[in-house]
């Protein structure tokens, strides 16, 4: 059989292969970016009011939110453009979404699945917006980051806890807290929360705040250039630190944690490796003390199939919000290479995306539209009930 042949009767199977599939990616490796491109071409199309997947139909029913066989499902990502390091807050009837950038954008959502512009904070580029001492950190106002935004309310109040650093050299670092009465008012700074140029903490950002089931106020913070994610207890104001903070052993080089509650136990998710490789991941440890240093092993429950995968680099996980009949959803950041031109895993825009999460008597894991266990980021997922 010569060359030619072989390639042709290769390719008739393949063919063979995406014809008989389901409209998720099979385990096969062989077809698995194959039909990705195809899933990429469809999410690419926003306009198309309906769209067919390996012979499944789907129709587009609002924006994010499509149907394939009776199944309303949300189509990841869920924007076309750069918003990373997500926080994810529920507000009256909206969910209000906020992200890293200058100056910080804030999204509306009504059905968890679709997002709008809603607002900005700190408009324009004023060399000091918020009273940090920009002149004081010997740099301009071009070279400061304004990442990981954590959204709460804390004391009545529209809360965000930002992590502030000098992006040009990385040698000063700061979490501000700065508050509004409400998600339309004026941000103000409160206060300093942590500042790597006073305390022992060489990155002290992607800080995320926790209150527990007792009305104790945390946060917890650590970003990949640090040694490790860290927890502190917060005074009764919820934008002080009250105490030492203590250091969760086995997390150095992780980043954007979040804390969570769950049937007797302390949960950290985080993110391990780094935004610009295909590995980066959601982990988890578990505690039943929030206030150990030793929590138990990491176990990684969201990683891409490889590295010609499309949809990748998921994780620097946000809050985990409920619908109305408590299924649980992740939000995060994700990359998809080749849905904007430039796009790729080493660089490329990290667009908005959300997976739903479980627990079990071994602690959460992530599930495909189907319900069934996964580890791999996924296109499409089952739409929330509100």
């Amino acid at each position: 059989m010569n060359f030619i042949n072989r390639i042709l009767i290769a390719f008739a199977g393949l063919c063979i292969s995406l014809s008989a599939c389901s409209s998720e990616p099979s385990e096969n490796t062989e077809i698995y970016i194959p039909l990705d491109r195809q899933i990429q071409n469809a999410r690419r199309n926003t306009s198309s009011a309906s769209f067919e997947i390996a012979g499944a139909k789907y129709k587009r029913i609002s924006g994010n939110i499509v149907e394939q066989n009776k199944q309303r499902l949300i189509f990841n990502p869920i924007t076309n453009y750069d918003f990373p390091d997500p926080t994810v807050i529920k507000i009256g009837d909206y969910y209000y979404a906020a992200a890293t950038g200058f100056p910080i954008r804030i999204l509306r959502s009504s059905d968890m699945a679709n997002w709008e512009a809603y607002r900005t904070v700190f408009p324009g580029q004023p060399l000091d917006p918020f009273g940090i001492g920009v002149e004081s950190m010997h740099i301009d106002s071009e070279h400061i980051g304004y990442w990981a935004p954590s959204l709460a309310i804390v004391d009545g109040k529209v809360t965000m806890f930002l992590y502030v650093i000098d992006s040009h050299t990385y040698i000063r670092a700061t979490t501000k807290v700065l508050q509004a009465e409400s998600i339309d008012g004026e941000f103000r700074l409160k206060n300093t929360l942590l500042d790597s140029k006073y305390d022992p903490y060489s990155k002290p950002g992607d800080t995320q705040y926790f209150c527990d089931s007792d009305g104790q106020q945390y946060v917890s913070f650590g970003d990949v250039n640090n040694d490790g994610i860290y927890i502190a207890r917060l005074k009764a104001d919820g934008t002080t630190i009250d105490g030492t903070p203590w250091r969760i052993d086995g997390t150095e080089n992780r980043e954007g944690s979040i804390l969570y509650y769950h049937d007797g136990w302390y949960y950290l998710f985080y993110s391990g490796g780094r935004t610009d490789q295909w590995h980066y991941n959601v982990s988890f440890r578990r505690s039943k003390d929030i206030t150990a240093q030793k929590w138990s092993d990491e176990k990684v429950i969201l990683v891409a199939e490889g590295p010609n995968s499309i949809l990748c680099t998921t994780g620097h996980a946000g809050e985990i919000i409920p619908d109305s009949k408590g299924n649980l959803y992740m939000y995060m950041h994700c990359h998809c290479v080749g849905l904007n031109q430039g796009d790729s895993v080493s660089y490329g825009q990290r667009y908005f995306f959300v997976q739903n999460l479980r627990f079990g008597a071994d602690g959460p894991y992530f599930v495909d539209r189907y319900g069934t266990p996964t580890t791999k980021p996924q296109w499409f997922i089952q739409a929330p009930t509100l």
